[in-house]
This record gives structure tokens, C-alpha cells and sequence, in this order.
């Protein structure tokens, strides 16, 4: 029923090109785009997705630029998750293109989705300078997510904890990240001297990251 409903709002408009009309029809390609995505209709999701960014991203409102990411993104996840990981990097890169108007959080995610097609092509090294970009951006959250770290950690695991614990230092979230840097320094065997509070959450992801690396050695074999 929402599909059907999103393929009137488009048969409807589509070839309005009054402002208004214009972007209600993007909004409905968005809504296709993520019932498509949950139906597993990969293809058509992606076709949707694209066709909402090519309409939402030239938008004057800030707010629909960024609706216009979201759709981009999406659409880079899909195909990140598809194995079509020079397509995602390209997806990902039109996001980060995007004026400045566009939040912390979707240029965290484009890096993130590049670095990530990267690593999975096994280019370790052309990930770093998208890692890099990552880590500037955290100063401007304004807290630190779990799943931010969560993805550091599942990083630090493919580029090992020295080559990780040196982006981490050099960046301006050192202070932030100080609890994974200190883990890491533990796998190093470095004996860092930090607060009471500090080694408390660096225990936790020490032990986090130790399930990470079991999870990659058992999908290794």
C-alpha cells in the first residue's frame, strides 16, 4: 500500500517542475527507496535512492541538501553490503561533495562507508586518509556515539593497533579517544598511566575488541 501510494505522488507530478511539487516527488522516491530496501528489492531500492538524491541535492534548503545525503548514503550502504565496493566509494564520495551545509554525522558516514569499501577490496592503506577525515570530525559531535567507536575499534583491528593508535594521536579527538588509545596501548604491551576512570572503560574495550578479532579469525575460517 505505501509503495502504491509513493507511484501516485510520482505518476502524479513527476514532470511538475513547480518547486513544491518538485521536491514532494523526491520525498516520495525517498519513502520507495526504504520500503524497496526492506522488501529486498535491492535494485529497485537503489534506482529510487538515486533518483531522490539527483532531485533533493541541488535543493536551496539546507535541510533537503541533507535529506539528499541521507539518500546517498543509504544507497553507498547497499551497495557497501552487496560487495559493489568501487560503486560505494563513488556513492560515498557524492556525499562529501555536498556543501558545507551538510552534518558532522552524514560526512562521519561517508568516510565511514569509503574507508570501509577500502579495507574490503583489501586496500588497508588507501583507507587511512578517510580514517583520518573521520577522526577531525568527531570534535564536532557533541557527544560520542557507540557505534562511532565501535567502528574505530572494528578499524583498529584491520590496520592493527600501532598503525591505529598513531592516526588516533595524531588527530584532533586524541583527548576523546584517549580510553582506545590506552587499550591499544595494552595490546602493545605499553603500561600507560591514565585515571582510575580512564582504564575502567579501556578494560571494556579491550575485551570488546578481543570478540572482534575472534569474530574475524572464526569468519576467516
Amino acid at each position: 500500500e505505501a509503495l502504491a501510494s509513493f507511484d501516485d505522488v510520482v505518476r502524479r507530478f513527476k514532470d511538475n517542475d513547480t518547486p513544491i511539487f518538485y521536491q514532494l516527488v523526491a520525498l516520495a522516491f525517498f519513502g520507495k527507496a526504504s520500503v524497496l530496501a526492506g522488501l529486498n528489492r535491492t535494485e529497485e531500492a537503489l534506482a529510487a535512492y538515486d533518483e531522490a538524491a539527483c532531485r533533493l541535492e541541488t535543493s536551496e534548503h539546507p535541510a533537503l541538501r541533507n535529506l539528499a545525503g541521507s539518500a546517498l548514503l543509504a544507497k553507498a550502504n547497499m551497495e557497501l553490503a552487496d560487495g559493489r565496493y568501487e560503486v560505494a566509494i563513488d556513492t560515498a564520495g557524492r556525499v562529501l561533495e555536498q556543501p558545507f551545509t551538510v552534518s558532522p554525522e552524514s560526512r562521519w558516514d561517508g568516510r565511514l562507508i569509503r574507508a570501509g569499501a577500502l579495507l574490503a577490496r583489501g586496500d588497508p592503506s588507501g583507507s587511512d586518509q578517510d580514517i583520518e577525515a573521520m577522526l577531525a570530525i568527531l570534535p564536532e559531535f557533541d557527544s560520542l556515539p557507540s557505534p562511532v567507536l565501535h567502528a574505530l575499534m572494528k578499524f583498529s583491528i584491520y590496520l592493527g593497533p600501532a598503525r591505529m593508535r598513531e592516526l588516533i594521536q595524531a588527530s584532533p579527538a586524541a583527548d576523546l579517544l584517549l580510553p582506545l588509545t590506552t587499550a591499544l596501548e595494552w595490546d602493545l604491551g605499553l603500561e600507560p598511566r591514565v585515571a582510575r576512570e580512564v582504564e575502567e572503560v579501556a578494560e571494556d574495550i579491550r575485551r570488546d575488541l578481543a570478540k572482534l578479532k575472534e569474530a574475524r579469525t572464526d569468519g576467516a575460517t
